[in-house]
């Protein structure tokens, strides 16, 4: 909920992408172009997994409807991320607004989104030069199918709970597992 290194209010975390990619140097936060927040949501609302289709969302101030974009990109490892475009929206008002923008969940147990503005300027970049863009990336935990993630249940069977031995005794247990 801020912009850039930009004063009076930057980015505390600047500059809030993975690869350092910075915002432009120019323009004010709520008179600029600045993205608030961004978003993932499944559509269906469940957990997020590979093949499900999920909305972005972006919180976006847009001051010239006519020249503002917001353009989105996704990775399937955010540990190394290729960026791949997948939508750009375009406001249909000045102000703040949310715009959204839905895509496939690849396979990868770690991914990220990035939100890039532009102002003015010819085609979608993960990483443009725009001395007004604003950038975040936002990383989240993917479900990995196929990874059993309930622990068996294992309860010993003798010697019984609670009661006393005396020398060697043979010790038995029952486990079940839901795989």
């Amino acid at each position: 909920d801020s912009r850039g290194g930009v004063q009076p209010r930057a980015e505390r975390n600047a500059p809030n992408t993975l690869d350092g990619c910075q915002d432009g140097p120019l323009g004010e936060y709520h008179v600029d172009e600045s993205i608030d927040r961004v978003t993932v949501r499944t559509l269906d609302g469940t957990s997020l997994a590979p093949g499900k289709t999920v909305a972005v969302d972006v919180v976006f101030y847009a001051v010239a409807t006519e020249f503002d974009r917001v353009d989105l990109f996704y990775a399937a490892d955010a540990n190394a991320p290729a960026w791949v475009p997948f939508a750009t929206l375009t406001p249909t008002a000045t102000g703040l607004q949310t715009l959204s923008a839905s895509y496939v969940l690849p396979t990868g147990p770690l991914q990220a989104v990035r939100a890039a503005t532009r102002y003015a300027e010819s085609g979608p970049a993960a990483c443009a030069p725009g001395s007004y863009d604003d950038r975040d990336d936002l990383v989240f935990a993917v479900a990995t199918p196929g990874i059993d993630t309930t622990l068996p249940a294992v309860s010993i069977t003798n010697p019984t709970d609670g009661g006393t031995v005396h020398g060697p005794i043979l010790v038995s247990a029952t486990a079940t597992d839901d795989r």
